[in-house]
């Protein structure tokens, strides 16, 4: 995965690939669900990072330093493939990441978690994630096998508890050299996870092919 992400743009990075493929994901729900009748040509998802750059500090929550920034995604029938798509998108997060973003949305979060009463916190909430439709998360994981209780660990999941106003979370894992994704949504939305993730997977394929093609 990483030799296709740095294949198709200088810079790009894995998380790239991933936002990418949410996004083709998204476009093939919304044509099975019939709901682009505006003729959605793009979307806004929600990033996450972490601000010490996966560093955690002895008796610190993995959860203490985790910032956030919205990004608007392309559609296919916009970006015009999806080699190109993902070339957008890598410009777009790579020019996020350089603004003071993720640390504001950290501190507002953080003030508004912590100090407003549940229901005003909601709804700030709401009105905070600019009408994304998902959110997505890329974890570092374990490089080796690891053991419980003596008896090898096979596989890691991980999940994204829902942010409030959001209907997709997408949590993107790696383990004993494996990537592992998985996906917690509104079955309203996401009637069939296996498939949306499936389509994911699709379009990781897709432009592996136009990757090789282009060389």
């Amino acid at each position: 995965a990483k030799r296709v992400t740095k294949s198709t743009k200088k810079g790009a990075k894995l998380n790239d690939l991933f936002v990418a493929c949410l996004t083709s994901a998204i476009e093939r729900q919304y044509e099975c669900l019939s709901r682009n009748k505006r003729d959605t040509t793009s979307v806004n998802l929600i990033v996450t990072t972490h601000l010490r750059g996966g560093i955690i500090l002895p008796g610190e929550s993995i959860g203490n330093k985790i910032g956030a920034f919205a990004v608007t995604t392309p559609f296919k029938s916009k970006a015009g493939s999806s080699i190109k798509r993902l070339r957008t998108i890598s410009k777009a997060l790579q020019l996020m990441k350089r603004t003071p973003a993720p640390q504001i949305s950290y501190l507002i979060t953080s003030f508004i978690s912590n100090y407003l009463p549940k229901r005003v916190a909601q709804y700030a909430l709401v009105k905070a994630n600019c009408h994304s439709v998902a959110t997505i998360s890329n974890v570092h994981g374990f490089p080796e096998t690891i053991h419980w209780a003596g008896n090898p660990v096979e596989m890691i999941c991980a999940f994204l508890p829902l942010p409030t106003g959001i209907p997709i979370g997408i949590v993107v894992t790696s383990y004993n050299g494996r990537i592992i994704m998985s996906v917690d949504a509104d079955a309203s939305v996401v009637p069939d996870a296996d498939e949306f993730l499936q389509w994911m997977v699709d379009e990781y394929e897709t432009i592996k092919s136009e990757a090789e093609t282009s060389q």
